[in-house]
């Protein structure tokens, strides 16, 4: 019986040794996934905002393309959003004159510009009357 208690007092020892590798082993594991994760949000955190005057720039190109197009100027700009290196721009356009004035049929043009102002195409997203109330939606 004396052998067995040496038996148990000489157990625990080899279990503190292998403790001691799997600390340092979870210790690398972990710096990379922090260093990856640190990396993904600063990706994500790039500035994607306009250079002073650029959006103005940008706002005009958009006007003038579309009106070449159309034959018709721009009533106002509606929205300006980044794409990737470019730009979409939503414009809204008065395409049919009426009296009274709350009875215009307007249309909402959405341009996508280039990191260049290059016109990449242009698309009409909805006609109503100037009358008409938006649908709701909020930005």
């Amino acid at each position: 019986m004396t052998g067995s208690g040496d038996d148990r007092d000489e157990a625990p020892e080899p279990a503190s040794e292998p403790e001691e590798p799997r600390a340092e082993q979870q210790e690398p594991r972990e710096e990379p996934v922090e260093r990856e994760e640190a990396e993904e949000p600063e990706e994500e955190r790039r500035p994607s905002g306009a250079r002073p005057g650029e959006a103005r720039r940008v706002v005009e190109t958009a006007r003038e393309q579309l009106a070449a197009l159309l034959g018709k100027e721009a009533d106002s700009v509606s929205g300006l959003d980044r794409s990737g290196d470019g730009w979409i721009v939503t414009l809204e356009v008065v395409e049919v004159s009426r009296i009274p004035s709350s009875t215009d049929v307007l249309a909402s043009y959405e341009v996508e510009l280039d990191g260049d102002r290059n016109l990449v195409r242009y698309a009409r997203r909805r006609r109503y009357y100037r009358s008409q109330a938006d649908d709701g939606e909020v930005s």
